[in-house]
């Protein structure tokens, strides 16, 4: 009886929480230096839904006031409805929104507004979204279930010369022409003998 009953709550449970739409970040730049300029984009996978309308709460946690928000920019959106436009508020550091989009839309990776964020000192950002709601395009307003992921970013000292894509650069150039040495040498010392 109890293993009936265990089946059929998972397999009425399952399907929701592996379909949920999920809101995520993509970030710029995951480890910037202090004055860099990171921009953080909020997407939504839908899961193959038809969504029309997202709304809810960003919010940026850190105990070192070590960044500044230089914008919150929206026209690249696949929202085209903003009854409350993406906002930045020092009360709370929290950024507020209300988008929708009419006939909805659907999509993997859809952008709803991205933020532009100034480094300030060391430490950590934490992006944490808060009662975000999605509505299905369905004529009834259906909620959708809504998967929350948080981001973290971390503000280094400085830029790490031996993490950049130039030292990789230089070092297969000095490769080479170390190469080109060696056989020049042991082609000349052949010549001569």
């Amino acid at each position: 009886m109890y293993k009936k009953i265990f089946v059929i709550a998972f397999l009425v449970l399952f399907p929701a929480l592996s379909y949920a739409s999920t809101i995520y970040f993509e970030v710029s730049n995951s480890h910037p230096a202090i004055g860099d300029i990171v921009t953080v984009n909020v997407k939504l996978d839908t899961e193959s839904k038809q969504i029309n309308l997202v709304e809810g709460n960003i919010n940026l946690n850190t105990f070192e006031n070590n960044y500044e928000v230089k914008d919150v920019v929206y026209e690249d959106s696949v929202l085209t409805l903003w009854p409350n436009k993406p906002l930045f508020s020092k009360v709370g550091d929290v950024i507020s929104f209300t988008g929708g989009q009419p006939g909805g839309f659907n999509s993997s990776n859809a952008l709803l507004f991205r933020i532009v964020l100034t480094t300030k000192k060391t430490g950590e950002i934490v992006l944490i979204p808060k009662n975000i709601n999605a509505y299905l395009n369905d004529g009834k307003g259906t909620q959708d279930a809504v998967t929350e992921k948080t981001l973290t970013i971390k503000i280094n000292e400085s830029r790490s010369f031996f993490n950049s894509k130039y030292v990789i650069l230089l070092t297969i150039l000095f490769s080479f022409v170390v190469l080109y040495l060696v056989v020049r040498f042991f082609l000349k010392n052949k010549q001569s003998t």
